[in-house]
């Protein structure tokens, strides 16, 4: 997805299909920065490909799906979070909200190892996302830990038996 920032403020995107090999929307949607999802045990999913390269950038594995929050959570493929901690952090308006909310509820089905939604730090703007954070220096790792669990770390067998033997 190419994003392109239009001189009157609007934000425009061009998607592209590699197995049609023509732009437009894939019908099954793939998550943003597979490479570095594969590689991480925590993944950060924030609104827009803006705010997950921002965090990218600041050192944060990050994803969003194709099309933010707009985009129709059931045609995005999750099953890259497989095994992975995972972080939704919402953009700080009621459609942010929402959307964490839904996604929440979406990623609860899969076999996540667990799930958090970030909790916006009091006082931030309407719209303020993980782009605007490190836009202000803030510490990205020491706010990652201001979250809600939604979905408890789940035990693997080896942590089971050895909580056995304990």
């Amino acid at each position: 997805v190419r994003r392109y920032d239009a001189s009157d403020g609007k934000k425009e995107f061009l998607p592209y299909d590699v197995l049609r090999d023509k732009h437009g929307l894939p019908d099954v949607r793939p998550l943003y920065n597979l490479p570095g999802i594969a590689t991480s045990q925590t993944v950060v999913i924030v609104e827009g490909e803006k705010a997950a390269q921002a965090l990218i950038d600041a050192g944060i594995c990050a994803t969003t799906a194709m099309g933010g929050a707009n985009a129709p959570i059931d045609k995005t493929d999750w099953s890259p979070l497989f095994g992975k901690e995972v972080i939704i952090w919402p953009d700080n308006d009621e459609p942010g909200r929402k959307y964490a909310k839904a996604l929440a509820e979406k990623l609860k089905e899969q076999f996540i190892r667990s799930l958090f939604v970030l909790k916006i730090p009091k006082g931030k703007r309407p719209k303020w996302d993980a782009a605007d954070a490190v836009d202000e220096a803030l510490d990205i790792k020491a706010l990652l830990k201001q979250k809600d669990c939604v979905l408890p770390r789940f035990f693997s067998m080896d942590s089971v038996g050895q909580l056995e033997g304990d």
